[in-house]
C-alpha cells in the first residue's frame, strides 16, 4: 500500500511541475532559478490555451505503479498532455488533447463514460500511441484497449493492457487535477 501511495504522490508532484512549466510566467521563474535564460524565446508558447488535466481516481486492485511518466506536446493545431503508469505487468496511458487537429472518433453503441459518449476499441496502432514511453516487450500486449471520450472540451484517451472492464472503470473515475471529489456530469 505504501508503494501505491508513494507512486501517486510522485505522479502528483510531477504533474504539478508540468503544469507550472506550462505557465509562461512560472516557467521563466523556475528556469531562471536553474540558471537557464529564457528571455530570448519563451520556453512555452504564450498562446497555449491551458487546461486542467484529468488524473486517475482509481487503479485496479493489485496495480502498483513502478514507473510514472508525463509529456507535453504542442503543435499548431493540437496540444497534448500525456502520462503513463506502469507496474511490472500492466500499464495505463492517459492522452489528453485539444485543438482542431484532434482526430474524431465514432462512439461505441451504448457506451458512456462519465455520462459522455465514448469509444472502446482494440483495433489501433499501439506503437503510434505509446511511442517511446514504454518498453512493450515487458508487457503482454495480446489485447490492449483504447477508450476515447470528450470531457470538458478535452479528448481523453486511456490505453491499457488491463481488461476492457477495468479500462472503462479507470476512465469513469478520472477526476480533474484540481478536484478533490468525483466530478459531476456537465450540462
Amino acid at each position: 500500500m505504501n508503494n501505491k501511495i508513494a507512486s501517486i504522490v510522485i505522479a502528483g508532484v510531477l504533474l504539478l511541475l508540468a503544469i507550472l512549466l506550462m505557465i509562461p510566467q512560472t516557467n521563466q521563474i523556475l528556469f531562471s532559478l536553474l540558471g537557464i535564460d529564457t528571455r530570448g524565446e519563451s520556453a512555452v508558447r504564450s498562446d497555449f490555451d491551458a487546461f486542467i488535466p484529468f488524473i486517475p481516481g482509481y487503479f485496479p486492485e493489485g496495480f502498483y505503479s513502478i514507473s510514472v511518466g508525463l509529456a507535453f506536446d504542442e503543435a499548431p493545431d493540437k496540444n497534448t498532455y500525456s502520462e503513463f503508469y506502469a507496474s511490472d505487468t500492466h500499464f495505463y496511458k492517459i492522452i489528453q488533447s485539444q485543438g482542431e487537429g484532434v482526430e474524431p472518433f465514432l462512439p461505441s453503441p451504448d457506451l458512456l463514460v462519465q455520462d459522455k459518449p465514448a469509444q472502446l476499441t482494440n483495433q489501433f496502432d499501439l506503437d503510434a500511441y505509446l511511442g517511446d514511453d514504454l518498453d512493450l516487450n515487458q508487457f503482454d500486449t495480446s489485447e490492449v484497449w483504447m477508450l476515447s471520450v470528450v470531457m470538458r472540451e478535452l479528448t481523453v484517451q486511456v490505453i491499457s493492457n488491463h481488461s476492457s472492464e477495468e479500462v472503462i472503470r479507470f476512465a469513469n473515475e478520472l477526476i480533474p487535477q484540481r478536484c478533490t471529489s468525483t466530478p459531476t456530469p456537465e450540462n
